[in-house]
């Protein structure tokens, strides 16, 4: 089964010191905005206020006939002197730009007479403009010390888990992991986990004498077995009727033999095992030979296509025991009709007309103890799970599907070689 590749995450330094830098940017932006609009409507206040109070005075210094020396920046309109455009204004403080420039104004009526008091912006407007400039350099000050800071602070904080994400990527021994003695959620996560990889390394080296001790004790009387078959097979010479016997309990003892070696191969690392160059057609043929007296005189008919000069890089003790299950369960489950099984240059088919996959196992048919129809399955339903491990240790794929005119295909794809 293939996993979907995840997509590559950014680090937890740099997770954290993003955000450092995005809460920076959070409230300095909330910190500069609200200063701006603090700024903003102290200024408007103050030009306001201001501009009616200068207003007051030139309007009095008017009316009196006194010489108006209005201060830099100010200019008193009245009657015909006022822009037409500017007459429609009702009274009150308004904005205005004129000849590009940009004109706070006070519209005032007093006693029948309409007035108008400008006063230039220009030098608002350069204030506005260096106070955001002194903002948003805060803003970008504050932020490159908040990415200093954070790699400043962060990597005394995340770097145990890093030295502990690295101790057990490397596979170090679990007494020797890091962070071990500290009382932390680090300390915790490192003893569970030198915990879960103690009792790891136990199960396997339990599963390593397991696997030895089975391995010596059924290899001792399969030997014996076939010593006593080879004595039993110079008796036949003198009785005809024990060839057959003898013959059936080598074979046994054969196709046990190779299916120990099988299981133990299947109880190392794919990586760990050797894979040399293996003639495929010798393997089907032996395997179709093994497995033909299971139709027991049905009436179905064999069809074999085999290209010779197939070969794959893989164990043939791991290739052995799937064809022989799989074929084994053609012969087992067809009932009459045929079984087809074909060897090209990189895939083989074992083809039957038997009933097919069974609706209760259609979804998980490598799934352990799933058996075929109970009038017709003898085993425990490990075959196609331990089928489906071997196909995965050979780097191979295997399809079950049901065939449109009834039974059922199983078809291996091999690496071409």
């Amino acid at each position: 089964m293939r996993m979907r590749a995840q997509p590559r995450r950014m680090s937890m330094r740099r997770r954290f010191i993003a955000i450092y830098a995005l809460l920076t940017t959070v409230v300095c932006g909330l910190f500069a905005t609200l200063m701006f609009f603090t700024l903003t409507t102290l200024e408007g206040r103050l030009v306001d206020d201001r501009l009616a109070v200068q207003g007051e005075w030139l309007i009095k210094r008017f009316r009196s006939g006194q010489p108006l020396d209005t201060p830099t920046g100010l200019q008193l309109l009245q009657g015909d002197l006022i822009p037409a455009e500017m007459r429609g204004l009702t009274s009150g403080f308004h904005e205005w730009v004129r000849d590009g420039k940009s004109l706070h104004m006070l519209m005032r009526d007093d006693g029948g007479n309409r007035f108008v008091i400008l006063d230039e912006q220009s030098g608002l407007v350069a204030i506005e403009e260096l106070v955001l400039l002194a903002l948003a350099g805060g803003v970008a000050a504050t932020l490159l010390m908040a990415i200093i800071f954070g790699y400043l602070t962060v990597n005394p904080v995340v770097a145990p888990l890093t030295d502990l994400a690295r101790a057990v990527q490397q596979e170090v021994p679990p007494h020797d992991l890091p962070s071990l003695g500290e009382t932390d959620e680090i300390g915790v996560l490192a003893r569970a986990f030198a915990q879960r990889a103690g009792a790891l390394e136990q199960f396997l080296e339990r599963e390593r004498q397991f696997t030895g001790d089975v391995s010596h004790e059924l290899r001792t009387p399969l030997t014996v077995i076939v010593g006593a078959s080879e004595v039993l097979a110079t008796h036949a010479l003198r009785d005809p009727g024990l060839q057959g016997i003898s013959e059936r309990i080598e074979r046994a003892a054969g196709d046990a033999t190779d299916r120990i070696t099988a299981l133990l191969l299947l109880a190392r690392a794919p990586q760990a095992l050797d894979a040399p160059r293996t003639a495929l057609a010798p393997l089907i043929r032996r395997e179709i030979e093994r497995c033909v007296p299971l139709l027991g005189g049905k009436p179905v008919t064999l069809l074999t296509t085999i290209d010779d000069a197939t070969c794959a890089f893989a164990r043939p003790e791991l290739v052995s025991m799937v064809i022989s299950n799989l074929v084994r369960n053609a012969c087992q489950y067809t009932e009459q009709g045929t079984i087809a099984i074909f060897l090209g240059v990189d895939v083989i088919h074992v083809e039957d007309t038997g009933p097919g996959i069974p609706p209760s196992v259609q979804l998980r048919p490598f799934t352990r103890f799933a058996r075929g129809p109970a009038e017709l399955s003898s085993g425990a339903g490990l075959g196609l799970s331990i089928t489906e491990r071997c196909v995965a240790h050979l780097g191979w794929t295997l399809v079950m599907e049901d065939r449109v005119d009834g039974g059922t295909r199983a078809t291996l794809h091999i690496p071409v070689t």
